[in-house]
């Protein structure tokens, strides 16, 4: 008896985004008129719920000019593309819930009030610009110690295809070609010639094609002894590759071959983010406003380095 209990845990004030007070307006006790003397305050924490919504900004551009080279200076929005009807971290909250959670489209546009098409075209927009990435993140793939692949069917446009995952550690590389054969896609990811990695086992015979040396050469079988870098199962695919499945059942597929290839990439580029950054989302915001005002920044080298690893 006497301890103080645990009860629920609160968080520190100085961590809450709003603080409020609760005041009394009273200044005299509505029974005997009296006048209230003033206590100690008591202290509560509240998680309140903040629904999903696209705030409206309207921007005013200041011009000026200079009188002598009559060279008009404006004014830049910093936080989205030029042009662009959607900020970019608006963009990168869209495309994460959408790629990477698994959300449809339709009800994340309508939760922000925004038009389908709108939302549609700024992820095909902004994923064009991350196309580039795709060959840096294949090249660290390639270098890894341990590359993991696994294969699950998609539909894009109606017909039968693959989605691809190859990944590790730190990268994710998403494929998905709409009637490629599954040994070009592999072809394609892996290069002709010799890797220093370990290529952990799958079942597609596309793949299969590739491990033949396990059969072949048993003595190098076993490799998982040698670094604790490299497993000795593909539970890691596995795993990586439920993700895509989830996504297939409830978008039953991409309508097009672009959206197909919007999804690669930025299925591609948030997951690789998320093994390597701790603030993923804040990396690439930043990145794309960087771009927002720059014509001539590196989002590639920006967002995973530049050349070979």
């Amino acid at each position: 008896m006497g301890h103080r209990g645990v009860g629920r845990r609160g968080f520190p004030s100085a961590e809450a985004d709003e603080q409020r007070a609760a005041e009394v307006t009273l200044e005299t006790c509505e029974t005997c008129r009296r006048h209230l003397q003033r206590l100690s305050a008591n202290e509560r924490d509240i998680y309140e719920l903040e629904r999903e919504r696209a705030r409206r900004v309207h921007y005013r551009i200041e011009r000026k000019i200079c009188p002598q080279r009559r060279k008009t200076v404006r004014g830049q929005v910093g936080n989205a593309l030029p042009r662009a009807g959607l900020s970019n971290a608006l963009i990168v909250e869209i495309a994460e819930q959408h790629y990477v959670l698994g959300r449809a489209l339709g009800q994340i546009a309508e939760r922000f009030g925004l038009p389908d098409a709108t939302v549609t075209a700024s992820l095909q927009r902004v994923g064009k610009l991350l196309q580039p990435c795709l060959g840096q993140l294949l090249a660290l793939y390639r270098a890894a110690a341990a590359q993991h692949a696994d294969e699950t069917g998609w539909r894009t446009d109606g017909g039968n295809g693959w989605s691809w995952y190859f990944g590790g550690a730190e990268v994710r590389r998403a494929s998905v070609p709409p009637d490629q054969r599954p040994e070009c896609v592999v072809r394609e990811v892996l290069g002709l010639e010799q890797l220093d990695g370990v290529l952990v086992r799958a079942r597609h015979p596309g793949v299969r094609k590739w491990q033949d040396f396990f059969v072949e050469k048993a003595e190098r079988l076993y490799q998982w002894r040698a670094s604790a870098l490299i497993p000795a199962e593909n539970n890691y695919a596995e795993r990586e590759i439920r993700k895509v499945v989830i996504a297939r059942k409830l978008s039953y597929g991409s309508q097009s071959e672009e959206g197909a290839q919007t999804r690669e990439i930025w299925t591609s580029v948030l997951q690789s983010l998320k093994k390597r950054e701790a603030h993923p989302r804040d990396k690439l915001v930043e990145a794309l406003n960087e771009l927002s005002v720059n014509d001539d920044y590196d989002l590639t080298a920006a967002l995973f380095g530049s050349g070979q690893p």
